[in-house]
């Protein structure tokens, strides 16, 4: 919101302030003798209702239905009551202070109208007052060309038009003036939990670094409700991003009093969200929706949030919506051998320097065309799953696994994938020890193709 351009601030106020007509201003400024609380008419036909100098103004009462603060001006400056650690924006200080000198109207839209109902002037919406006297002012509905709004005031009871960006200043509302707290920075986040009705999930980044040599390339990990690898990128995208932009959203704010904490429902949070970073720990009580707004109370900041209801996906992640969707993600540089099984037969593969200029693929003794071999080795690696399983499948009958395909670190290291009969579409494959849902045709295709593909040697 900048002062220097108003029809900027005015958009700005005006997307902020739908609906806000509602709300109170008591305004107290200093006396003096250049008060001019009187109408008057100058030549030109314009009537001036309040006018002060803009020194004069030391502070603003503000009630509406979100709640009430209190602007006050003292020797260190602009502070908001109630809301401690506040930083008060100084254009819109300047906004409401310099908004007021002079109000005026270019001329009375009716004189002494028998119903003030009529242009929705039946109650005050604002109380401007100065120690030398006061004005209250009723803002009414907007006129039909929509350049302002229906007025009058405790002194007459004619009508007036105030301009529209008056009107915007006068339904400012407490969140206008706050600086509000700067959202996380996805870079500094090491860890989420959220608790909620359907229990924890819980993410936390691996100390040690992507484990690209041992498969699932991410840096994530999904501690509860079960533990998996999780997706870089899904991580990002349903947790740390709308994390991050939760302050982007805040649309109000409250002191944090016992009466508010009660009726915006954050005595009894519906959820929990903790946030490591890598300055500590931020937590987020956010509300239960009422169909249009959740509050949100921060840990590290003295009052209430409000947003908008909709826009919390975060809330609704799910473990199967974070975990990592390939298996054996292995650079090749890292395999000293690889053993396939598949229909009781075994082949054995052994790769020599992989990563290097020198690289050999030897398929039971026989050398392979590299090339050949890369094709085939970038199908039996980034296997994509379909889903997570809690545990091996339960059968009825003794049954044989598909196939098996093992990766023989240069470092010993084994890691094994083996297939499993599950359902007509999928397998279950068992990586290590962690289950997956793998489409049955990705798993056919390596073990059909494998012969062909390699055939002939180099």
């Amino acid at each position: 919101m900048s002062r220097n351009v108003k029809f900027a601030i005015n958009t700005v106020i005006v997307l902020l302030v739908i609906g806000l007509l509602i709300g109170g201003i008591y305004f107290l400024t200093k006396g003096g003798e250049g008060d001019s609380l009187g109408e008057m008419y100058t030549d030109d036909e314009v009537v001036k209702i309040f006018s002060y100098s803009g020194d004069e103004l030391i502070g603003a009462d503000v009630t509406n239905k979100y709640g009430s603060y209190s602007l006050r001006r003292g020797e260190s400056g602009w502070t908001m009551e109630g809301f401690y650690g506040v930083t008060l924006k100084a254009t819109a200080i300047d906004t409401l202070v310099n908004a007021f000198q002079n109000v005026t109207s270019e001329g009375r839209a009716a004189e002494a109208p028998d119903d003030l109902g009529d242009f929705g002037l039946d109650a005050p919406n604002a109380v401007l007052t100065t120690t030398g006297g006061g004005r209250t002012f009723y803002i009414g509905g907007e006129t039909p060309d929509g350049k302002g709004s229906y007025f009058n005031t405790d002194a007459s009871s004619d009508v007036y038009v105030m301009k529209s960006y008056m009107v915007d200043v006068i339904n400012l509302v407490a969140k206008d003036y706050a600086d509000i707290a700067q959202g996380l920075a996805v870079e500094n986040i090491t860890g989420v939990a959220i608790d909620g009705p359907s229990g924890r999930l819980a993410v936390e980044m691996d100390p040690a670094g992507p484990k690209d040599q041992y498969s699932l390339l991410s840096y994530w990990n999904i501690t509860s409700p079960v533990k998996r690898s999780a997706s870089n990128n899904d991580v990002t995208d349903r947790l740390l991003t709308p994390i991050t932009e939760i302050e982007g959203g805040v649309s109000g704010i409250l002191p944090i009093t016992d009466e508010n904490m009660a009726s915006t429902g954050l005595s009894a949070p519906e959820y929990v969200i903790e946030v490591n970073t890598k300055s500590g720990l931020v937590k987020y009580d956010v509300s239960a929706s009422d169909g249009t707004y959740r509050w949100i109370r921060r840990s590290d900041v003295d009052y209430l949030m409000r947003t908008g209801a909709d826009g919390w996906s975060v809330l609704s992640a799910a473990p199967g919506d974070l975990e990592e969707k390939l298996l054996a993600m292995i650079d090749i540089s890292l395999i000293s051998e690889i053993r396939i099984e598949h229909k009781g037969e075994t082949m054995n593969f052994d790769v020599v320097d992989g990563g290097g200029d020198n690289a050999a693929f030897f398929k039971d003794g026989v050398e392979l065309d590299g090339d050949a071999f890369r094709d085939f080795y970038s199908g039996i690696v980034a296997i994509s799953v379909s889903g997570s399983l809690d545990g091996p499948p339960a059968y009825s009958a003794p049954v044989e696994s598909v196939g098996s395909i093992e990766y023989v670190l240069a470092s010993g290291e084994s890691l094994k994938l083996e297939f499993w009969p599950g359902d007509e579409r999928n397998y279950a494959a068992d990586f290590n020890g962690e289950y997956y849902s793998v489409a049955r045709k990705t798993v056919d295709k390596i073990f059909e193709n494998m012969d062909e593909t390699l055939a002939g040697g180099k």
